[in-house]
């Protein structure tokens, strides 16, 4: 490996590590409770690139084959050969998309794109990006959590145990409404079955992600569709 490489890499880390341990330590006053979750989470989509995100549509290009369209096509063009390559492996052969402010992330890979540190410095994915994120830093905290995927819902939000019971927090739609109303919402600090219903989702397959691999981990359906 290329010694500039690998000291930028571990850099970057080391960034990201620090960002993440920054905001355990702002928030430890709060203690283990869901008031300190909704602080974690403005800290955390405060100064993240999300492109669902609709408040953020000027920050991407737009659909190329329709130059003049006003909503988000997601990433620029993918370019290759990037010295950001993943901190733990050596192959720099890997896809990275980027928006028009420069912001950059891994695309169609899964070490970096479950890697808290390299999310935490990069500050820009979706809905796992910043799952996967959330994930760590509750975790930091003292919190028992878990990120959470499922089958026919290309989507992925996190869970977290609130006096021994598993309740969801979905911070990538905490950040679509800017941290907006989460009082009675039902993405936040809601109950499985209720969340489900709020996403209007009646038939998938629930799974804790695996996070070495991307895939899929212990099956959870019926914490959100529990048997009569």
């Amino acid at each position: 490996m290329d010694p500039y490489y690998h000291i930028e890499a571990v850099q970057k880390k080391e960034i990201g590590n620090d960002s993440i341990n920054s905001i355990v330590e702002k928030t430890k006053n709060y203690r283990q409770s869901p008031e300190r979750l909704t602080k974690i989470a403005s800290l955390i989509t405060q100064n993240f690139t999300d492109y669902w995100w609709p408040y953020q549509e000027d920050r991407f290009c737009s659909y190329q084959s329709n130059p003049d369209a006003k909503i988000p096509c997601g990433w620029c063009s993918p370019y290759y050969g990037t010295p950001l390559y993943s901190i733990f492996d050596e192959n720099r052969h890997y896809a990275y998309v980027k928006d028009k402010k420069g912001h950059v992330v891994n695309h169609d890979t899964t070490d970096l794109s479950v890697n808290a540190e390299w999310i935490a410095y990069q500050q820009a994915g979706n809905c796992q990006q910043i799952s996967v994120l959330f994930n760590e830093t509750a975790n930091r905290s003292g919190f028992v959590s878990r990120a959470v995927r499922a089958n026919g819902f290309d989507h992925m939000w996190d869970e977290i145990q609130i006096n021994g019971s598993w309740k969801v927090f979905d911070i990538q739609e905490f950040g679509k409404s800017n941290g907006s109303d989460i009082k009675d919402s039902k993405f936040w600090n809601t109950d499985p079955p209720e969340y489900v219903k709020f996403q209007n989702k009646t038939n998938m397959t629930v799974f804790t992600l695996t996070l070495n691999n991307v895939g899929f981990g212990d099956n959870i359906t019926d914490l959100y569709y529990p048997k009569t």
